[in-house]
């Protein structure tokens, strides 16, 4: 499905996708309850309940998709993608994921000059045997084409 599409959340579909979020709850900032009404910080609750079950789009992402109507069946508007963030902050997950890993080493061997001359392969087992006694897949990639070709392998 492509990223501009239109995304209808029934009432039942939005309480499925939701119940999981319930249980990865984190608390808002210290202070903020006297701060915001009780409608507010509801409407915060339902922002971060919906950036989680929409697999932790960034602010800009949530803001357009409700300013253009992407998310309809919804009663929240991006306004309250703002007060989400001023009442939660930053979203543990989000940051987390942020981090950066330490890059790889660069090759040290010369690139491949012609198909054929440097070939990565790798066995894929499947957890059951397959139809026709299948057992594995065997992905092999050309580092000079870009191409890579999976075969079922039948031992």
């Amino acid at each position: 499905m492509a990223s501009d599409s239109l995304y209808y959340l029934s009432k039942s579909h939005v309480k499925l996708l939701l119940t999981h979020v319930n249980r990865l709850t984190y608390e808002p900032r210290a202070n903020v309850s006297t701060a915001f009404t009780r409608e507010q910080l509801s409407r915060a609750d339902e922002v971060r309940r919906l950036h989680y079950a929409l697999l932790h789009p960034s602010d800009n992402v949530l803001i357009k998709a409700l300013k253009y109507g992407l998310l309809i069946g919804t009663r929240l508007t991006s306004q309250d993608v703002y007060l989400y963030r001023l009442v939660y902050g930053a979203c543990p997950c989000c940051l987390a994921g942020k981090t950066i890993s330490p890059a790889y080493k660069e090759s040290l061997s010369p690139p491949a000059m012609m198909p054929g001359s440097i070939v990565h392969v790798d066995l894929i087992p499947f957890p059951e045997i397959c139809l026709g006694g299948i057992q594995y897949h065997m992905l092999v990639c050309d580092d000079f084409l870009p191409i890579c070709i999976l075969l079922q392998i039948l031992i």
